[in-house]
């Protein structure tokens, strides 16, 4: 079972940085000040927040979040046996906690030349997007797919992403398999999980800070 749970930052731009950030513990304040944009700040923080609060929900001591880190590929975990993973995109962070090892990802729907980003495909999504009747949705939906299986996969996946498709929700990457699962955030946005389970149990929900 994967949970997921997602939050709008926006609601929360005019809530007191200082309290909020009291919330996590002092040896993450660091990492978060580095980012000179408010909203930058302000979603990686919402994020270790609802990490927090899962904890909480799963019986864990709040203080375990003190033992945040990040592998050699930037991948954030816990000494715990659950997975976690995070993403953010223009207004909305998401995260996903399992008890098996998953990606999350999602993207902002902007007005972009998808063209320019041909390198980062396999021959089959070209061809895909070519053809379709709207190739700047459908970018998005096996971008924020793509991006989802690197934050599973990362580490295994050496050739760079044209090296795999996901015009499907199953994909095969030499000894890797994926699937992924659409989930329904924001019309403006896209965003996928990519689990290594086949009919994977996927709960989803709003969070709000209390």
């Amino acid at each position: 079972m994967t949970e997921i749970v997602y939050c709008n930052i926006e609601k929360y731009l005019d809530t007191s940085w200082q309290e909020m950030l009291e919330r996590i513990p002092a040896n993450l304040h660091a990492e978060l000040l580095r980012y000179k944009q408010h909203k930058d700040r302000l979603s990686r923080l919402l994020a270790r927040i609802m990490l927090q609060d899962m904890l909480i929900s799963k019986g864990y001591d709040p203080a375990l979040l003190t033992h945040f880190q990040r592998d050699k590929h930037h991948r954030p975990f816990l000494p715990i046996p659950e997975d976690f993973s995070i993403s953010h995109s223009g207004s909305y962070v998401l995260l996903a906690f399992s008890d098996h090892p998953v990606g999350i990802d999602i993207e902002k729907k902007e007005a972009i030349d998808w063209r320019e980003y041909k390198s980062c495909f396999h021959t089959e999504e070209s061809q895909h997007l070519d053809e379709c009747i709207d190739p700047l949705t459908s970018f998005y939906e096996i971008w924020s797919k793509k991006e989802a299986a690197l934050k599973l996969f990362g580490n295994g996946i050496v050739d760079g992403l044209d090296g795999f498709s996901c015009i499907n929700d199953h994909f095969t990457y030499k000894n890797l398999e994926g699937n992924f699962y659409k989930l329904s955030v924001d019309e403006e946005y896209s965003a996928h999980l990519c689990s290594g389970l086949k009919n994977e149990g996927v709960r989803t929900r709003l969070f709000f800070v209390i």
